[in-house]
């Protein structure tokens, strides 16, 4: 019994050290006719993988390049439509500026052709009261030049009517004064207006 359990005990050992042989040789043998392992070839007509990426790559340039100029021509183009926003601008101004000189323009023609009239209205009525004084000094000449012969009431009554007149030439020359200064007010203000948007118009000319 012990002679035969003895036996078994070695052949199971041969068995496990023949193992790790028969390992190798089965590893390194091949089938007849099975091809050998070569590495991964590229289909005929297809470009290899790192072929592929640049051309991505060059893709991604070609397309970021386009990109920049297509925002450097919107940019040229917005600074183009802002000068001219900016022209328009100037010229509506200008515009504007020069209408509004003309129509004050036109109102002081208009102030001065009054205040000129308004001038020879007082100039007359300033000659009217020297003739009346005249008149009143030379009322003795008159009354003779007249015939009157009560020569005292004569001269009281002309005296009397050309004072009447003289007063009431003097209450209207001191309207006629107010109507003159009133009218050379506005002149001058419509003057002032006038150069102050010529002034105003000299900025507008200069940046075009």
């Amino acid at each position: 019994m012990k002679k035969a359990v003895s036996m078994s005990f070695l052949a199971i050992s041969l068995a496990i050290s023949l193992i790790p042989e028969w390992k190798i040789a089965s590893a390194s043998a091949q089938e007849p006719g099975a091809p050998a392992q070569t590495k991964a070839q590229t289909p005929p007509g297809q470009k290899p993988a790192g072929d592929k990426a640049t051309g991505q790559e060059q893709v991604v340039e070609g397309s970021d390049e386009a990109l920049r100029r297509a925002i450097s021509g919107l940019s040229e183009q917005v600074g183009e439509l802002k000068a001219e926003v900016r022209r328009l601008r100037q010229e509506t101004e200008r515009s504007s500026i020069t209408l509004e000189i003309m129509l004050y323009e036109e109102r002081l023609a208009k102030a001065e052709a009054k205040l000129d009239a308004e001038t020879q209205n007082l100039n007359q009525l300033d000659s009217r009261v020297q003739d009346i004084q005249r008149r009143i000094e030379s009322v003795p000449q008159e009354v003779l030049a007249r015939g009157i012969l009560r020569r005292d009431e004569g001269e009281r009554a002309l005296r009397a009517e050309y004072q009447r007149l003289l007063d009431q030439t003097q209450e209207d020359r001191i309207t006629q004064q107010q109507r003159v200064t009133e009218a050379q007010a506005k002149v001058a203000r419509l003057r002032q207006q006038v150069e102050a948007l010529s002034k105003k118009l000299e900025p507008v000319e200069e940046k075009k």
